[in-house]
């Protein structure tokens, strides 16, 4: 009882300052929550030297340093946090391969949208949506819950939208069913995987990712379309959201589909992509 009091008071107070960033301009939030960046790294210090390790066995350990990493990420989170209210796709700079989700809705077949957490991936949460608009009869979100009640309703409360769910992934086999027989809309992240599995690949053959093939086996059997969708910030600024073609099994293996994806993915900016997240494990391809 007294660590879940502790947590939701962290968790008011996260909201709190989120309200105050989303008030104040950008480079002002990057100005003065920069110099807690220190004070951060020093109390995640273990959780820090994880990332260090995972970013120098992979090709671009020469291209990030940990403190250019934290600090990149510290501004994409400011921006997401003052576009996380705003409707609709008006802070997204440019959106490519819409064809792609446009062609998969017309067909009136259930569609998987795999996203990355990458860039400003928030963007992700409103673009499919709008794109598809009155077309499908339902979108669905597969979310994790955050770390208190309050932090978690104020980010489902962002990305809410007429006709759109979120669900967390703990009832995945309740929305994949209610989206294949709605022939829906179901949006997830290939690096966040939505359900407990022992299925996994390597990412340039050093950090081992789990991924849920039957997911996309349950919609390959319904004759639906999965299309994979990405994000990333270019260097002069521009926000870009990028629908690619279908996702196809590679020989046989979504495993080997998802890596190819993801790898090419993140070496377009591979600052820009969550290294933190606990999915990845330092472990060579045998």
């Amino acid at each position: 009882m007294i660590a879940l009091f502790f947590r939701e008071l962290a968790g008011c107070i996260c909201v709190l300052c989120i309200g105050l960033i989303e008030k104040c301009p950008a480079s002002v939030s990057v100005f003065f929550l920069q110099g807690l960046l220190p004070m951060y790294m020093l109390i995640r210090w273990s959780h820090i030297q994880t990332v260090r390790t995972r970013i120098l066995v992979s090709p671009f350990s020469g291209q990030i340093s940990i403190w250019s990493y934290y600090h990149r990420r510290l501004s994409m989170l400011i921006q997401m946090i003052k576009a996380h209210r705003q409707k609709g796709t008006s802070f997204a700079s440019r959106i490519q391969g819409e064809k792609y989700f446009r062609e998969a809705i017309h067909s009136q077949k259930p569609v998987l949208l795999c996203g990355l957490h990458m860039g400003l991936f928030e963007l992700l949460h409103r673009v499919p949506f709008e794109a598809g608009k009155g077309i499908f009869k339902d979108f669905t979100l597969i979310t994790a819950p955050a770390f208190s009640k309050i932090v978690t309703a104020y980010m489902i409360k962002g990305r809410l939208a007429k006709g759109k769910s979120v669900v967390f992934n703990s009832d995945l086999s309740r929305a994949v069913k209610k989206t294949i027989r709605q022939k829906g809309v179901l949006a997830v992240m290939l690096d966040q995987y939505p359900s407990p599995t022992h299925k996994h690949f390597y990412l340039w053959g050093q950090l081992r990712m789990r991924y849920n093939p039957k997911l996309l086996d349950l919609f390959e059997k319904a004759g639906g379309h999965i299309i994979p969708v990405s994000t990333w910030i270019t260097h002069s600024g521009e926000s870009v959201v990028n629908y690619h073609p279908a996702l196809n099994r590679k020989g046989g293996d979504w495993g080997a589909a998802i890596r190819q994806f993801i790898e090419r993915q993140v070496q377009k900016a591979p600052a820009q992509w969550n290294w933190s997240y606990p999915a990845l494990k330092i472990m060579p391809e045998e």
